[in-house]
């Protein structure tokens, strides 16, 4: 089973329940098959940065991952619009503005240089 494209990752857990109800897949019981069960539903997603923050956790019950892909398309949902785009970083600690580097640069040098 695929998620559609125009499918959210919420509704895409619940039709892969629905999918594992029908087909008589009892992975609430078995830790083994709700393991099996969860990296199914992980590696068939489309969003990347859902799948990446996942993919490091452990599940206890089917409820637990439903919360965690729940929660993240709140945070989606809402949070991609209130975020503030932060600039770059300037990894270069004493990094001096253009002019004045030159300036800098024509101070150092001698009369003869």
């Amino acid at each position: 089973m695929e998620m559609k494209i125009s499918e959210t990752p919420v509704d895409f857990f619940y039709r892969l329940n629905s999918a594992a109800g029908k087909a008589d897949v009892d992975f609430k019981k078995c830790s083994k098959r709700l393991e099996k069960y969860v990296l199914r539903f992980i590696t068939k997603l489309k969003d990347a940065r859902l799948k990446t923050s996942l993919q490091g956790q452990r599940f206890k019950s089917i409820s637990d991952l439903e919360y965690a892909v729940e929660k993240y398309e709140d945070v989606w949902r809402t949070g991609d619009q209130d975020m503030t785009v932060t600039r770059p970083r300037d990894f270069i600690a004493d990094k001096i503005p253009r002019g004045q580097a030159y300036e800098q640069e024509l101070c150092c040098q001698g009369p003869g240089l």
